[in-house]
């Protein structure tokens, strides 16, 4: 019968110091891939408003608010468009 002793290895100064190195940069990639996603949804939401923007002068927010869809007395409204009913 042959006994296996279990060691833990030990980690050494130079190690501790790289791992500390990499999780920092970690740190900062994953912050900025989040600044990033965050920008971009910003911009696409401006992009929006500003395409828009004639619809939302012409008619206001109620635009949005309302659903009434009626061409022949120029009433439009995209609250049905944006969000259905069920």
């Amino acid at each position: 019968m042959s006994s296996q002793v279990n060691t833990i290895p030990t980690t050494t100064d130079a190690q501790a110091r790289g791992d500390h190195f990499a999780d920092g940069l970690f740190r900062i990639l994953v912050t900025l891939a989040a600044l990033l996603v965050v920008a971009a949804l910003a911009g696409a939401a401006l992009t929006m408003l500003y395409g828009g923007r004639q619809a939302l002068d012409t008619f206001g927010l109620s635009f949005i608010t309302s659903d009434v869809w009626d061409p022949g007395n120029l009433v439009f409204g995209a609250r049905a468009a944006i969000a259905q009913d069920q």
